[in-house]
């Protein structure tokens, strides 16, 4: 599958590019789109991640690429159609291991999986260069496609009572406490997305009118 995204990419887009940054101003310049790109992916689902909204993680990254060797070492790495970003990571590359620590791609390409491609890269690099690759612990469907052997893991709950009537008790408010936590994640969700487009109406109204309205409304 990686594999036809692939030849599908490079025969639909010209001047498409598989790399890492070797320079300071290259580095900087992926590094600004990816943590933007990744707010404004955030904000769209009404997700408030304290390291998206500042500037502070992403000014260390810069700081680090400017302190790294980027000609031997993959920090940023990246995928590029025509010189502009469509996929990009920021990497934690250590003597026997190379961990994608944030990454994020243009949704615009998502029908390419871009975002697995180019992790597909890095594995290639890690794999070339004897380091382990590590995707991080946080669990991802995308992941489970690279793995060779799955473990399906069943969770039981165990009440021992001294009656029936206290074993049904049990179970009915353990039911109903799983009913009202479904409940409330569903509203925060749809609160957090009501909100946020909220804030985008809010912006667009509060922005200025186009030069060109101007000068026909003052004519």
């Amino acid at each position: 599958n990686h594999n036809r995204c692939l030849r599908k990419l490079m025969a639909e887009q010209k001047d498409v590019e598989f790399g890492w940054c070797t320079t300071v101003e290259d580095a900087e310049r992926v590094l600004v789109w990816m943590f933007a790109n990744k707010s404004r992916w955030a904000e769209a689902r009404g997700i408030r991640t304290s390291y998206l909204m500042d500037h502070k993680l992403r000014d260390f990254c810069i700081d680090m690429a400017r302190r790294t060797d980027l000609s031997t070492t993959p920090l940023v790495s990246y995928i590029k159609v025509g010189g502009v970003p469509v996929a990009a990571s920021f990497n934690l590359v250590g003597p026997k291991i190379v961990e994608g620590f944030v990454t994020t791609y243009d949704r615009a390409f998502r029908s390419y999986a871009v975002g697995i491609l180019m992790l597909t890269h890095l594995a290639k690099w890690a794999h070339e260069n004897g380091k382990d690759f590590d995707m991080r612990y946080v669990h991802a469907d995308y992941k489970a496609h690279w793995a060779n052997h799955s473990v399906i893991c069943r969770r039981h709950n165990v009440f021992l009572a001294s009656n029936s009537v206290t074993a049904t008790a049990t179970l009915v408010g353990l039911a109903a406490y799983q009913a009202y936590d479904f409940g409330q994640r569903g509203l925060r969700k749809a609160g957090r997305i009501a909100e946020a487009k909220v804030r985008s109406v809010g912006a667009r109204l509060a922005a200025p009118a186009p030069q060109q309205g101007l000068e026909q409304q003052t004519g």
